[in-house]
């Protein structure tokens, strides 16, 4: 197919994707999306060899249990906020949960990235500094010309990563200065941390939004979950279920490489310059994949987890 100006192959089968991404050659590579240009250096998740493992061992602990952890009183209650606002928002032809999902998902991040909660002042105009990075097209992956936001987005988290206390409010921000002070001044890292909550913020809405379609279209798994409440590990390994499900089903869509040199796997030929698309979506809705693929069943996830060989929804591989 062709996508983005570029001609693309498309992978939809579980082994031959599984192939190509432990595929340890130089011909297949990151990405190097427009979105990368006005950062200084690139987005982790684009960046490759010895530049990605250095931004991956260095972010990889602050996404930990025990940050998250200690997020957690925060987090409920951004959540009990947003649950709040859903049942107080005009019942006439239904609730439009768009613009509480996007809170939910900014004050979340905000919390577990930087240290701080969506009422801190320091952070009153984080919204509309990630408004001004939009696209100018919801589909397009690059960031708006004007690099102004995102400029000043580094410099807010410069200034509350110089006066954060680490033992006080554990973040990914406070887990980095705590490892090494001196990554305060290193714009690459900051920009990542405001590419993460621009681009977090987005998918971390859409999976909030699917998960409240699928919560009105199955009541039942609710009524499971509130059934067992008596039992907190219990009642957490069925939200986590259905958390997964709504992720096989809804979110879980791409992976992207780039044929750097001409390639060939299997009878197939993939030409220099070639995007690679491996179908996640295709693939978790498969028959060979799953029972029933396209009926939402979180039993298919006994105790919240599942098996990494058939399900990648978070990419797979060091990225």
């Amino acid at each position: 197919m062709s996508q983005f100006h570029q001609p693309v192959v498309c992978v939809a089968d579980l082994e031959l994707a599984r192939e190509l991404l432990e595929h340890d050659g130089k011909e297949l590579v990151q990405v190097d999306w427009p979105f990368n240009r006005l950062l200084p250096g690139k987005y982790v998740e684009f960046m490759d060899g010895a530049e990605h493992s250095r931004l991956r061992d260095l972010l990889e602990p602050g996404f930990g249990p025990e940050v998250l952890a200690q997020c957690r009183p925060d987090l409920d209650s951004a959540v009990d906020h947003a649950i709040v606002s859903l049942q107080q928002s005009p019942q006439t032809g239904g609730i439009a949960p768009l613009d509480i999902c996007r809170k939910l998902a900014l004050d979340a991040l905000l919390r577990i990235i930087v240290g701080v909660r969506a009422d801190d002042a320091r952070v009153a105009d984080v919204p509309g500094l990630l408004e001004r990075l939009a696209p100018p097209h919801p589909l397009m992956p690059v960031l708006a010309a004007d690099r102004r936001p995102l400029v000043e987005l580094i410099g807010l988290l410069r200034k509350i990563g110089a006066a954060c206390d680490v033992p006080t409010r554990p973040s990914l921000l406070a887990q980095l200065l705590q490892r090494d002070r001196a990554l305060i001044d290193d714009d690459v890292v900051l920009a990542n941390l405001v590419t993460m909550l621009w681009d977090g913020r987005t998918m971390l809405q859409t999976l909030l939004l699917w998960l409240s379609k699928r919560a009105a279209q199955h009541p039942g798994q609710l009524e499971r979950i509130r059934a067992s409440g008596h039992d907190p590990a219990a009642a957490e390994s069925l939200a986590r279920a259905c958390v997964l499900e709504v992720l096989r089903l809804d979110v879980s869509r791409y992976i992207y490489r780039q044929v750097a040199s001409e390639f060939r796997i299997r009878a197939w030929r993939l030409p220099a310059g070639w995007l690679l698309r491996i179908c996640q979506h295709e693939m978790h809705t498969s028959a060979a994949c799953f029972e029933q693929p396209r009926e939402f069943n979180p039993e298919r996830f006994p105790g919240g987890r599942y098996d990494s060989g058939w399900f990648w929804p978070f990419s797979r591989g060091v990225h």
